[in-house]
């Protein structure tokens, strides 16, 4: 769950879905600029343009994630995977 009080910017952890991590936070005077990149077990979260960043591992269970934002536009765009060589292979 991401959370923002006015103050504190935050996102929390259920369960085992963190493996141990339970919260990350950062202090924050307004959170108008948020950019988040997630793969399946790895959450970046850029603030104001990039001067905060929280990157963390999770879990989840399955393979969707769900954002609920409650007044924020959201603009999704999905990230195609990126075919590695080795050696010329």
């Amino acid at each position: 769950m991401m959370k923002y009080d006015g103050e504190i910017f935050s996102i929390e952890f259920d369960g085992d879905t963190g493996c141990g991590r339970d919260i990350r936070r950062v202090r924050k005077n307004n959170c108008h600029d948020i950019r988040i990149i997630a793969d399946m077990s790895s959450l970046e979260i850029y603030l104001g343009g990039g001067r905060y960043v929280m990157s963390t591992r999770f879990y989840p269970e399955g393979s969707t994630a769900e954002l609920m934002p409650d007044g924020i536009d959201i603009e999704l765009y999905p990230l195609r995977g990126m075919e590695m060589n080795i050696n010329g292979k």
